[in-house]
């Protein structure tokens, strides 16, 4: 569940591409339970070498995109609230492998041949993550961060416009979406203990 927001794309002062980055933000999550913890994650706080650097980007490169797609991810709403839940969705993250191309220095991803059947709809799963193939999972390393998908292109914020933002997070604007992160209470919380005193009394 969402946490916090933190807004990193205040951080960028040269953005140097034509997408804006302005609004980019990182979403902080509460901690997974046991059993919905990923096997490998890319660790940004580590000291292995996580995001690809410029010189790292090639053509022919091979990427993938992941993301969580509106069509796949979209919302039911209740005619009548399930407790405190209006509506809900189930989770479906897309992977998509392309090709690395570059045009006037900037990287994108190419979808061109592969067959229609086999291509998913990316559509609204911008801010999702492109990274590059390696034999070993832990040797995964970012390539960036999704901006929009068609038929036959993925376009992605490289990820080397993006570290030095990532790496100082803590000096940028946060907006605080759920309490509990910061060990107060929730309006869940406080309305069930009113709930429960006035019952009591």
């Amino acid at each position: 569940m969402p946490a916090r927001i933190i807004h990193i794309g205040e951080l960028i002062s040269d953005r140097g591409v034509s997408i804006d980055t302005g609004d980019i933000v990182l979403i902080e999550l509460f901690p997974p339970f046991p059993r919905h913890k990923p096997n490998h994650f890319l660790d940004l706080d580590s000291r292995r070498h996580r995001l690809l650097r410029k010189n790292e980007f090639f053509e022919g490169q091979l990427l993938l995109a992941g993301g969580f797609p509106f069509e796949s991810n979209s919302f039911e709403f209740y005619d009548e609230p399930v407790g405190i839940f209006t509506h809900s969705t189930h989770v479906h993250r897309r992977i998509m492998d392309g090709v690395c191309e570059i045009s006037d220095g900037e990287p994108y991803m190419t979808l061109d041949g592969i067959s229609e059947e086999n291509y998913m709809n990316l559509s609204g799963a911008s801010g999702g993550i492109a990274t590059n193939i390696k034999d070993k999972s832990n040797e995964v390393q970012m390539a960036g961060m999704l901006v929009s998908a068609g038929p036959t292109l993925i376009r992605f914020i490289p990820s080397y416009l993006i570290e030095h933002a990532i790496i100082n997070k803590d000096q940028a604007r946060t907006t605080l979406i759920d309490p509990a992160i910061e060990g107060r209470p929730t309006l869940e919380e406080v309305s069930s203990l009113i709930a429960h005193y006035a019952s009591v009394i």
